[in-house]
């Protein structure tokens, strides 16, 4: 028996254009600040890039992702190549893509869904910007036993 770096299989829930992605939910267990939240993004055929793709990260207060609590700032998508010089190079993509929050309060009682959508973004074939599940072992299991019942991989990072 082997293990590898990565999973043997990735799934990824691919975002449209004008789409809002709900990535799940979670609970903290204690009370804090968020500071930032990580979520693993891939990006098909990176030299279809405009350069000034944009996603934004919202917590909202309910599932259906009607109810804003926080926003973070813009995480601008060609900001990337300043920090790896791979991307650009290759036709495909992925790793951690961090949103940053001015030190929120959040609550250990409160169950928080994030949600995130794209500014001037236009999937077409080549060209699409997707967020791996957390599959195939989930941080936070839900019981559900089918990859897209589980939440989005992301790291959720506070102050104390």
């Amino acid at each position: 028996m082997s293990f590898y770096q990565f999973s043997k299989d990735q799934y990824v829930k691919t975002m449209d254009t004008s789409e809002k992605i709900n990535t799940g939910g979670f609970k903290v267990t204690e009370n804090g600040e968020l500071g930032s939240m990580r979520v693993l993004l891939h990006i098909n055929g990176v030299s279809s890039l405009a350069g000034s793709e944009e996603l934004v990260l919202t917590l909202y207060s309910d599932a259906a992702l009607t109810k804003p609590v926080y926003v973070s700032s813009a995480s601008t998508i060609a900001a990337i190549a300043a920090v790896d010089d791979t991307f650009g190079n290759n036709e495909n993509w992925v790793g951690w893509l961090r949103f940053d929050f001015a030190r929120e309060n959040i609550n250990k009682n409160i169950y928080y869904y994030p949600g995130i959508e794209a500014n001037n973004y236009t999937r077409v074939a080549d060209f699409w910007m997707g967020f791996s599940y957390d599959f195939p072992a989930p941080v936070y299991d839900n019981g559900e036993s089918s990859f897209f019942k589980h939440n989005l991989a992301y790291q959720i990072f506070t102050y104390r």
